[in-house]
């Protein structure tokens, strides 16, 4: 029964990922500059994270969209080359009880004012970058997810960057 709760939430955070992509998604990426002092885009309520390597990463992670970060490493190096990466460890003592989302990705940007989170969901088939005013989410109902992800970054996130 619990397998059965637990697909039933899977395929729930997945149709609403999906509406907010292709139904609510107005806003500009423009408004993803903020003053450094709002680093609180990078807070987990419920997850304790910690950070890791690149490689920490690839060795460990070969699910849903693994292939997302060796992307931008050939196609958007800059990006890359100001990422950290970090995993959930363990829940918070404010969410208790729940569990943390040990399988996901998350990687952190700042640079010149510009910040964002990335984040890779491989039960729910996910790849999304967000910020205070943002979401942006792609995955298992795109033929191409690595594609819609260059095509966002190239179109709002770099030129932000020059």
């Amino acid at each position: 029964m619990f397998s059965t709760f637990k697909l039933s939430l899977v395929k729930v955070r997945k149709l609403f990922s999906y509406l907010i992509q292709n139904l609510f998604y107005t806003k500009p990426l423009g408004l993803i500059k903020k003053k450094m002092k709002d680093l609180d885009l990078f807070k987990d309520e419920c997850q304790v994270l910690h950070e890791e390597t690149f490689l920490d990463f690839a060795n460990r992670y070969d699910g849903y969209g693994n292939e997302f970060y060796s992307n931008l490493k050939n196609k958007f190096p800059l990006i890359f080359n100001n990422l950290k990466y970090y995993k959930a460890i363990s829940s918070t003592e404010k969410c208790k009880g729940n569990y943390p989302q040990l399988l996901d990705s998350y990687a952190h940007f700042i640079l010149k004012e510009v910040m964002f989170r990335i984040y890779i969901d491989p039960e729910s088939e996910v790849i999304g970058i967000h910020n205070f005013e943002l979401l942006f989410e792609t995955g298992y109902w795109s033929n191409s997810p690595i594609e819609d992800l260059n095509n966002f970054i190239e179109k709002e996130i770099i030129p932000l960057l020059e």
